[in-house]
């Protein structure tokens, strides 16, 4: 199974368990398969946030399309950490090579079901954003990072609020999207567990990869109610639907 959003959102009132100090490291691991061609607009494939209406407490992965890049950024108190890869600049990992190649449903290196595997880590260690954050297409490391912001002094309140497919970022965002294994921990994964979440492009569960430890969260796409199966954030709404997959 797999989300198939429709332009719609899946949302979560959030766990007590994310990680909210700047020094904690996480990491968020999510397959998305762009079902858009052409448009334009940002998609943001997962926020949280500690309100559905403000947006200085967030961390939030996306895709900017005006810029052809990938986004992470860890937002408290208003102020942004941000990292971007741009896509067209890693195209022996993306596969595309032109900023005028868009990642949409004709491009971009996917499995055969249309999903490319995305992953971030965040090194709470670190002093800045060019070595705290990385980005991992299929299990391949994104470099050229493109931001070296220093490292927040700011913590979040409590994140009230976990969103698949979300938009808060501009109001063209929200792009339909199908969604499948959606996971965060509260570690800096390995590269042997990032190439393990990976799995060759089929989707597999925490349990059965064998990388359980310090999961906080992991949505399996496997019901259309939303489930965590840490139980520790509880599903709010589903405007999407899940269809047969794998």
């Amino acid at each position: 199974y797999y989300y198939n959003t429709g332009d719609k959102r899946i949302t979560y009132n959030s766990g007590n368990n994310f990680p909210d100090n700047p020094s904690d490291s996480f990491s968020i691991s999510l397959l998305v398969a762009p079902r858009w061609s052409g448009g334009s607009g940002n998609n943001v494939f997962l926020d949280i946030r500690d309100t559905s209406a403000n947006t200085n407490n967030r961390v939030f992965v996306q895709y900017h399309r005006n810029n052809n890049r990938i986004v992470f950024n860890r937002r408290a108190n208003a102020i942004n950490f941000r990292q971007q890869w741009s896509i067209h600049d890693n195209s022996s990992v993306t596969g595309i090579s032109s900023s005028s190649t868009k990642f949409d449903v004709n491009n971009g290196n996917k499995n055969s079901d249309g999903f490319t595997h995305l992953l971030f880590t965040y090194d709470g260690s670190g002093t800045s954003s060019n070595g705290m954050v990385k980005c991992y297409w299929n299990g391949n490391a994104m470099g050229s990072p493109l931001f070296n912001d220093s490292k927040s002094v700011f913590a979040f309140p409590l994140m009230d609020e976990l969103c698949i497919n979300g938009n808060l970022h501009n109001t063209n965002g929200t792009l339909d999207t199908d969604y499948d294994m959606i996971q965060i921990y509260d570690k800096v994964l390995s590269s042997t567990e990032i190439s393990d979440l990976y799995n060759s492009g089929t989707p597999i569960s925490a349990e059965d990869v064998g990388i359980d430890t310090d999961l906080v969260f992991e949505d399996r796409a496997e019901s259309a109610t939303g489930v965590d199966e840490t139980g520790d954030y509880s599903f709010v709404s589903n405007n999407g639907a899940t269809v047969t997959a794998y």
